[in-house]
């Protein structure tokens, strides 16, 4: 059982775009031991045995389905474990239906115990009734199959950081500049489009925020666009949501408009927007 849901969870896997949270943990992971502890300090600190052994793990690969590994390696070995379970509490056969759940992640700490419960409640049944129990079986991973395939959507955890980057990458000419409406949205799209982008002209230092995923940045916006003709904006949400970002009413009031806006992910997702210097009012 511990093969078939590790198995299950590694199919598929780099589809899917690395989350708000996988990428947190591939920020963290990328510090050294004391920029781990000081970020401890501030964030996530009972995270931090994770964060360090995600830190090694990284050193051998950077891809989708090499970070998400050690979860379905879990998965598996979880599974594993609430077998044994069921067989020490009632029998083997109340046991095996209660390992390979997909569960989201909010409740991925509670939900093997109800599965362990579903499967007690199953052996237990009469010899009569007990031989519906597959059907229920059935009946019940048919939607948890579904449910791994939605995950493995490039958008199957909300956020699609490839298509925001490949949409900039395409579009965007010479001399264009990028602006995050949120400094945590620069580390997917270092992770997916590195030094292919435009311009980071906020961007004040490489290295993220000892205290924070976010990245040091100048609030100057107009005066970091400076001259600049064309500026690519990101921001979490939808369109709508431009008036909550307020390097955009930087921007307007620095002469620009928006061009287009392309939304990614799913709702919240992010929005991709262009924005181009209004031609001065000729005379």
């Amino acid at each position: 059982m511990g093969i078939i849901a590790t198995v299950v969870a590694v199919v598929g896997s780099s589809t899917a775009s690395l989350s708000s949270d996988e990428l947190a943990t591939h920020s963290a992971a990328r510090r050294g031991a004391a920029g781990l502890w000081e970020l401890a300090q501030h964030i996530d600190g009972h995270f931090l045995p994770y964060y360090a052994f995600m830190h090694l793990w990284l050193e051998f690969g950077q891809a989708e389905w090499w970070m998400r590994l050690p979860s379905a390696l879990a998965t598996g070995a979880a599974a594993v474990l609430v077998a044994d379970l069921g067989r020490r509490l009632h029998s083997l056969p109340a046991g095996l239906p209660a390992a390979a759940v997909y569960v989201d992640r909010y409740l991925f700490a509670t939900v093997p115990a109800y599965a362990l419960l579903a499967g007690l409640a199953l052996a237990s049944l009469p010899r009569a009734a007990a031989l519906l129990a597959p059907a229920g079986l059935v009946a019940g991973a048919v939607p948890g199959h579904l449910g791994h395939l939605d995950l493995r959507r490039p958008d199957g955890r909300h956020e699609n950081f490839p298509r925001a980057v490949r949409i900039v990458e395409q579009g965007a000419r010479p001399g264009d500049a990028i602006v995050y409406g949120r400094s945590r949205l620069r580390e997917g799209f270092l992770y997916y489009g590195g030094e292919r982008l435009p311009d980071d002209v906020l961007l004040s230092g490489t290295a993220p925020l000892p205290d924070s995923f976010g990245y040091p940045e100048r609030d100057d916006v107009a005066a970091a666009v400076g001259e600049r003709r064309r500026v690519w904006v990101v921001w979490p949400g939808g369109p709508e949501a431009a008036a909550r970002a307020g390097r955009v009413d930087a921007l307007v009031g620095a002469g620009f408009t928006r061009v287009k806006a392309w939304r990614t992910g799913r709702v919240p997702g992010m929005t991709v927007a262009l924005y181009a210097r209004r031609p001065p009012s000729g005379g």
